[in-house]
């Protein structure tokens, strides 16, 4: 089943708005309202970015997406999102650290082969993450504990959103 999911959203990459725009522009307003960004020189990285539904919310802010989906990618660009053809599986990520203001991970993370280092990877790129779990994910207990161990050094709540859960730094915590 792993070993498919990339060619899946291939295949639905025609269909993936209709399928999952409404429900994720839905989330991204949440985070829009919670982290209260209103900045537009502000740089987003996206991790699994797919058709960059992202940009119906976020507008006018930086985004770079990555996604393991060439056809996603493809309607990404589209919108005006930066886009790297990856895999999130390999960690490191081509990045700086600490090279964006924020991290987002819609409704993905529950792909990764380790949640962990997946984690501890968003970490080292932003200290302002938000990551939505899927609840009826079989391993939801094993993401959140991963996030709350790479995130230990930071308050953070988690949200109910229905089907998902979503996971938001608040702020790292001063020694």
């Amino acid at each position: 089943m792993e070993k498919n999911n990339f060619n899946y959203y291939d295949v639905i990459s025609e269909n993936y708005d209709e399928l999952h725009s409404e429900e994720q522009i839905k989330k991204y307003n949440f985070i829009k309202q919670k982290f209260n960004i209103k900045d537009d020189d502000v740089k987003i990285l996206d991790v699994a970015c797919g058709s960059g539904i992202i940009k119906e919310v976020f507008k006018n802010q930086n985004i770079f997406g990555i996604d393991n989906s060439k056809k996603l990618l493809e309607k990404a660009k589209k919108r005006n999102v930066k886009t790297l053809y990856y895999d999130f599986n390999i960690i490191p990520f081509p990045f700086k650290d600490k090279e964006f203001d924020y991290v987002f991970c819609v409704t993905a993370f529950h792909h990764s082969k380790n949640f962990l280092l997946l984690a501890k990877e968003f970490e080292r790129l932003s200290d302002k993450i938000a990551v939505s779990l899927l609840k009826k994910s079989p391993s939801i207990e094993e993401q959140k504990e991963a996030l709350k161990e790479a995130f230990k050094n930071y308050n953070y709540s988690f949200y109910d959103l229905g089907i998902d859960i979503l996971f938001i730094t608040e702020n790292k915590i001063k020694k």
